[in-house]
């Protein structure tokens, strides 16, 4: 990064106009186009030689987490996210600023992100995203309003004010690991939430800032058919809560419910049919206490072996459900590179690193591998998160491995889409 190339990104991504006053100073025009120009009331001031001074002291800095976190020997700083309304009340966040742990020799504050952090996250994510619109909106107030307020802010000043996330910063006085920094930054943030119940997040990734975990989405369609099948409410439930929430691993967690749901339903509809086949079987005899005493043994040892295979094999009857709802994968391909084009690719060439979930190679390999690699990537990622055992050696840590865990999400979405409507009802079916 330079100043050129700063100027670039305000004049052809921000659409703003430039003029020089001087060597060290540019006025911006934010309204060029509408706005008389040289209209002082509507410029902002850039200072090139503090745009230089920011763009040398970021070079001291190693970047981390994609651009969301800056870490020095003596400083760290790290994105939050938005989790309550405490970002619209200036007072309290006010009150977060300079709290000085004079023992250690600390001071941590949460505030507006500092202008090396805005700048080095706006390098890296223009290099990742083209849509500049991110950093133009929204303003926290009318953009001309706050100009005419301060007429002599400064550029870079005002875009980092104006950012629409805050940042926690802590500094020493004494040279510090990044790691315990990054400790001592989360555990304050987890005493102002015990004191306040006010929550702040810090942010890992450029991914879960825009939470590129979202469900996987089809093009919108001008005009809407009615249902022709009837689906099941209950799994419609966790669907739907799959689809609301905006934590990761619960939305993992539902679509997994749903697959769950219906392993748990073939087990018991092959209960059904094993006590019909039963009960109708020439040899079978209402009026025999043999026959209904080996009744009585078939159901016992069922709901028995049903129960230690819930307990032992869920993986085995989560394979059995691909099996049996999946004679090939060409759709679910399709579906996955409509949604993005890179996840056949990733899923053959990376497993989950916090839980080992294997790779699976949709291309080249046969319908049962699919099924076998598929089913234990799955369950896999589903024990990580449910067990969070100290002893666990592979477990799923919530923000720490969101990045990985968004990339899941396409596909156990597609997976339990599929399924539903395979176990769907038409009309004209008794759906009693």
């Amino acid at each position: 990064m330079d100043i050129n190339w700063f100027i670039q990104v305000v004049s052809n991504k921000f659409g703003w106009k430039i003029t020089i006053v001087d060597d060290q100073t540019r006025n911006i025009f934010p309204f060029a186009e509408s706005d008389k120009e040289g209209d002082p009331e509507l410029s902002i001031r850039l200072d090139l030689l503090n745009l230089d001074k920011k763009i040398v002291s970021l070079k001291k800095f190693i970047p981390l987490y994609e651009g969301c976190a800056l870490y020095s020997e003596h400083k760290y700083e790290i994105l939050l996210s938005r989790r309550s309304n405490v970002f619209s009340n200036p007072k309290f966040i006010k009150n977060l600023e300079n709290i000085e742990d004079s023992r250690n020799k600390f001071i941590y504050s949460i505030s507006d992100i500092s202008q090396e952090l805005y700048l080095h996250f706006m390098e890296t994510f223009i290099q990742k995203n083209s849509d500049i619109a991110f950093f133009l909106r929204p303003f926290p107030r009318d953009l001309k309003e706050i100009i005419k307020e301060s007429p002599d802010i400064e550029l870079l000043d005002f875009l980092s004010k104006n950012f629409r996330y805050l940042s926690i910063k802590i500094e020493s006085e004494e040279k510090k690991s990044e790691e315990l920094l990054h400790s001592l930054v989360i555990s304050h943030l987890f005493n102002i939430s015990y004191q306040t119940g006010m929550t702040f997040v810090p942010f890992f990734s450029i991914e879960q800032l825009f939470k590129s975990y979202r469900s996987f989405s089809r093009q919108r369609e001008k005009n809407f058919a009615p249902p022709r099948k009837i689906y099941n409410q209950n799994v419609i439930s966790y669907y739907q809560m799959a689809r609301t929430t905006d934590n990761p691993s619960l939305k993992f967690l539902s679509f997994y419910q749903i697959l769950e749901y219906f392993f748990n339903a073939e087990y018991y509809q092959n209960l059904r049919n094993d006590v019909r086949m039963k009960i109708t079987h020439p040899a079978f005899s209402f009026e025999s206490d043999k026959s209904i005493q080996e009744l009585i043994l078939l159901i016992n040892n069922q709901i028995r072996y049903g129960k230690t295979q819930k307990q032992k094999n869920e993986y085995e009857r989560l394979k059995s459900l691909l099996n049996s709802n999946f004679n090939d994968f060409s759709s679910l391909i399709q579906q996955l590179n409509e949604y993005d084009e890179s996840l056949i690719e990733y899923y053959s060439k990376n497993h989950v690193s916090f839980c080992k979930g294997p790779f699976v190679d949709f291309l080249k390999s046969n319908i049962n591998e699919i099924c076998e690699k598929l089913s234990s990537r799955i369950y896999k990622i589903r024990n990580a998160i449910v067990h969070s055992k100290d002893d666990n050696e592979y477990r799923y840590i919530p923000f720490r491995d969101d990045k990985e865990l968004y990339k899941e999400i396409p596909l156990i979405q597609l997976i339990s889409e599929e399924i539903i409507i395979k176990h769907s009802k038409y009309f004209n079916e008794d759906i009693n």
